[in-house]
């Protein structure tokens, strides 16, 4: 069931949290997986863990992702939900070291949007060395955007060698 063609009732349903409306829906065998125009499923606009153990119940793809490559966990951590959220995809499987299209872990978008998580993402293989399409590592991001204790978080971690990024000489 379309709404036209930008998203189904079950995007609705799960962007407004509407946890009894997903669940009538994907009774009456409505894809758990339908993708709006941006691909985005509808497991990446949940806001509560009763959704997503809802969507996971019902047989969701946890590592599915939009048309920039994102997957629910960059979705989560961007949008500042709940840690138990992130707890939830990840022991279901989702991939901490997936990277959109611009080369972006969730552990990039961690440490800029919600640092608290970004312990967790490490502690559960999370590549702190990852690097995005323009070089940058997620503690380069943190420094970039001071985030300060996260920095330093990630300054504990074992690094490779970064070099330079622009311009720059060593006299």
């Amino acid at each position: 069931m379309r709404f036209g063609w930008r998203f189904s009732a079950l995007h609705i349903a799960v962007k407004y949290d509407s946890v009894e409306s997903a669940e009538v829906l994907l009774w009456h065998g409505v894809e758990v997986n339908a993708k709006d125009i941006n691909r985005i499923p509808p497991l990446h606009l949940a806001k509560s863990s009763k959704m997503v153990k809802l969507l996971r119940s019902y047989g969701v793809n946890v590592n599915a992702k939009d048309k920039y490559g994102r997957n629910a966990l960059h979705f989560a951590v961007y949008n500042c939900v709940a840690q138990e959220i992130a707890e939830i995809l990840i022991s279901s499987g989702i991939n901490v070291n997936s990277k959109t299209k611009e080369g972006k872990t969730p552990l990039h978008y961690a440490v800029v949007r919600h640092p608290d998580i970004s312990r967790l993402l490490i502690s559960l293989g999370a590549d702190v060395n990852a690097k995005d399409r323009h070089g940058l590592t997620p503690l380069q991001d943190a420094i970039k955007n001071n985030k300060i204790a996260v920095a330093q978080l990630l300054a504990s971690y074992p690094m490779e060698q970064v070099g330079c990024i622009s311009a720059c000489s060593i006299n």
